[in-house]
């Protein structure tokens, strides 16, 4: 089961597959043991980030986006609140298609510039006066930072996905990285790289091939007949409606011999008797076609168990003939040495 998403363009899926068709950009970097090894991260209205040339340090992007991009302005996706306060979230903002890869994470490290060096280099005075430590002046001129254009990848959301991620019967079905990159940032700043590689480990689900194989003709065809029936729901309540209308019009067009207030009472009884039957008959359309879909799901599952029986018995049967064959082999094997060099009057 999967629960319905309200999905916009502007949540960003970096999925690690993308990185095989382009790889002068792979969407992970595989020289960083941050995100080396990750598969896919979800970052929700996230900006971006950029290198200056002019900039001596060390600018590692972590994750970046494929090609096909866009930008959206801040203002643009806000809508306006006739009453004051702030706005909801506009659903179709406008988009200005770039084409540019762009750096939603990256790992920066060097010294800080000669303005920064000065006012650390004074601040380091003050603490080496202070607790007499020489090597603070050194450590503080070095920067190692992780930089990320998305506060929401920390949403807690996420840490609630990764607890439901072995829940077979979980309504959402997204296996993301975001808290591994998460606990990965703080590892590597902290200079502890003990569990890092450990987190990439995922739990591979195989699934048995020739069954798959075997039944995919029929949820083929079970996914065809769904939606044929929905097509007949569709159909059907479109004609229901059409037929309504007509009355409408058809009693409009005799209401010119009647006065106003009875036209408008006739209207109204007639749209809400059609109304109630239309109601009724979508009600009904609805229940079949759930009935339906039901059987066919349930013909369906009938079929995979069927097909699952009929390997498990073979699975039974086939794994003892070949030593119950050793084994009348090596009887005989035996009874016929037995034999051997007895008189004949002396068997039985």
């Amino acid at each position: 089961r999967t629960a319905e998403l309200a999905v916009t363009p502007e949540w960003l899926f970096i999925d690690g597959g993308a990185s095989e068709d382009k790889k002068d950009h792979p969407v992970f970097s595989q020289k960083d043991p941050i995100s080396s090894g990750l598969q896919q991260v979800l970052l929700l209205y996230a900006g971006s980030l950029k290198h200056l040339n002019a900039s001596d340090m060390k600018f590692e992007p972590l994750l970046q986006t494929g090609d096909e991009t866009a930008e959206v302005a801040f203002s643009d996706l806000q809508t306006m609140n006739p009453f004051g306060g702030g706005g909801g979230l506009n659903p179709n903002p406008r988009r200005k298609p770039t084409r540019d890869y762009y750096t939603l994470a990256a790992h920066i490290t060097g010294k800080l510039p000669e303005e920064g060096a000065e006012e650390t280099a004074k601040e380091s005075e003050e603490d080496e006066k202070k607790d007499g430590d020489k090597e603070e002046k050194k450590k503080r001129t070095e920067i190692n930072a992780v930089v990320v254009a998305d506060i929401d990848l920390f949403y807690q959301e996420f840490f609630q996905f990764r607890q439901q991620s072995q829940d077979p019967d979980r309504e959402l079905d997204l296996s993301l990285d975001n808290i591994t990159f998460t606990l990965n940032v703080l590892d590597a700043l902290a200079g502890d790289d003990r569990f890092i590689d450990i987190r990439k480990r995922r739990l591979k689900h195989r699934v048995l091939a020739t069954i798959e194989e075997k039944t995919k003709d029929a949820k083929v065809a079970a996914e065809k007949e769904k939606l044929e029936k929905r097509k007949e729901l569709e159909e059907a309540t479109a004609k229901e409606q059409a037929e309504l209308d007509k009355r409408v019009s058809e009693l409009k067009k005799r209401g010119e011999k009647m006065n106003t207030i009875e036209l408008m009472q006739r209207l109204q009884i007639l749209e809400r008797e059609g109304n109630q039957r239309l109601d009724a008959r979508k009600r009904q359309l609805q229940k079949d076609l759930e009935q339906k879909v039901t059987k066919i799901e349930r013909d369906l599952n009938l079929q995979v168990t069927r097909e699952q029986d009929w390997y498990k018995m073979w699975a039974v049967v086939l794994p003892p003939i070949l030593p119950m064959l050793v084994g009348l082999g090596v009887f005989f094997n035996r009874r016929a040495h037995e034999r051997e060099g007895v008189a004949r009057s002396r068997l039985r």
